[in-house]
């Protein structure tokens, strides 16, 4: 049986000939799967997360700033598709792999926990990352709670308030079972 699925590079080259897409946007992806990341304070971030404002709130604050400037979701990049919890996390999942190969790539010497994220009562998924000691503890000691149950619905609806964090537009819409 011959698979008629044409390679995901046909496709592509496609949406740039029909000029459906930007060529440019190849680069885009490629900082959303093998991203570059910043150095401040000792603390490493996605660039294109990264917000001077945001970090200096959860400093003062005395929360992790790499967890939540590091947090992502992804269910809203499929929330108009009927199977959108499988491909959340499965895209999660391969790029905690993905991102944890990088960081490692990049700081040797550091170590990190890359996390993959699921809040059953929201429904998010999601991932992120942030330094651990030598002896295996956060840096920053947030707390437990916030580590294990972060509500990143809550996080998103005080950042929309705010506006958008660079690099993170918020698409998502409600899904049907949402809506009251």
């Amino acid at each position: 049986m011959s698979n008629n699925k044409p390679s995901v590079y046909t496709v592509l080259f496609w949406l740039i000939q029909d000029k459906l897409i930007e060529p440019t946007l190849l680069f885009d992806f490629l900082e959303f799967f093998w991203p570059t990341f910043i150095k401040k304070d000792g603390y490493i971030f996605l660039k294109e997360a990264f917000s001077e404002e945001e970090y200096k709130r959860l400093v003062s604050e005395n929360s992790n700033p790499e967890y939540w400037i590091n947090l992502i979701t992804i269910d809203e990049f499929f929330s108009e598709l009927p199977d959108w919890e499988d491909k959340s996390v499965s895209l999660a999942k391969a790029l905690v792999s993905i991102w944890k190969a990088k960081l490692k790539k990049d700081f040797p010497e550091a170590n990190f926990e890359v996390q993959y994220l699921h809040n059953e009562e929201d429904g998010d998924y999601g991932l992120t990352f942030y330094q651990l000691s030598k002896e295996g503890s956060s840096r920053a000691n947030p707390s437990a709670t916030e580590i294990l149950h972060p509500n990143v619905k809550e996080n998103k609806l005080e950042e929309s308030s705010k506006g958008s964090r660079p690099g993170i537009p918020k698409i998502r819409k409600a899904r049907s079972h949402e809506i009251p």
